[in-house]
């Protein structure tokens, strides 16, 4: 699980992993991000549940 404290540590979060919204910028989701802020702000984190797998392939 990833905890965030503050909306700047989860803006960068989602700079780091373009993957997962490829189109992400805080300009674009400028209304998203203040409301979940002020939920942050109100609530004092955000826990995000982040599922990761290793895949290892070999040939036969």
């Amino acid at each position: 699980m990833l905890t965030f404290h503050d909306i700047g540590a989860l803006v960068h979060h989602l700079r780091m992993v373009s993957w997962q919204i490829p189109d992400f910028g805080p300009e674009r989701y400028d209304a998203a991000l203040r409301r979940l802020h002020r939920r942050m702000r109100a609530e004092g984190r955000l826990d995000v549940r982040a599922h990761r797998f290793l895949i290892i392939a070999e040939r036969p």
